[in-house]
């Protein structure tokens, strides 16, 4: 699990609306997609050094989130928020090799020059038909060659997905 835009020191219950700074969420977001591609480039280096075929499948959903220290005897540090719920769920649903995001998170990146592909209607649990996108192309001011861990693999399927 990644989450991004995180603000340490801000309690929301300490403070008021008003005071909260703004944040970013399409630089959020894309530091995200970012990550999540970086990612995938890692493991396919990885399985081209120790001839093995794992993949990764990635879901990404923005929204409010909080995160602290839980446990006394064995602390640990955990994310929470319905946009974290949303992210796995569109991490379970989603495909191998393939960064599947929300309505709402693909007009975000679309926004900042993403090309997001419709997926269509997804059974979310919990939230029941939604409709999802795949991110496909980063905006032009991104490095292109790190996108291209997204579209090696779809020729192998008979599918076109770009």
């Amino acid at each position: 699990m990644a989450a991004a835009g995180l603000k340490p020191n801000v309690r929301r219950s300490s403070i008021e609306e008003e005071e909260l700074e703004p944040f970013d969420i399409e630089t959020n977001a894309a530091t995200l997609v970012n990550l999540a591609v970086e990612m995938m480039q890692s493991l396919q280096r990885f399985n081209s050094h120790l001839f093995q075929n794992y993949e990764l499948r990635v879901g990404i959903d923005c929204g409010p989130s909080m995160a602290g220290v839980v446990g006394n005897n064995k602390p640990i540090y955990d994310v929470w928020g319905n946009a974290v719920n949303v992210a796995s769920r569109m991490e379970t649903t989603g495909e191998m090799g393939r960064i599947q995001v929300t309505e709402e998170t693909a007009q975000i990146l679309m926004n900042v020059g993403y090309e997001c592909q419709c997926r269509g209607k997804v059974f979310v649990k919990g939230k029941g038909t939604q409709t999802t996108y795949f991110v496909t192309k980063p905006p032009p001011n991104e490095r292109l060659d790190l996108f291209e861990v997204l579209t090696e693999g779809y020729s192998k399927t008979e599918d076109t997905r770009l």
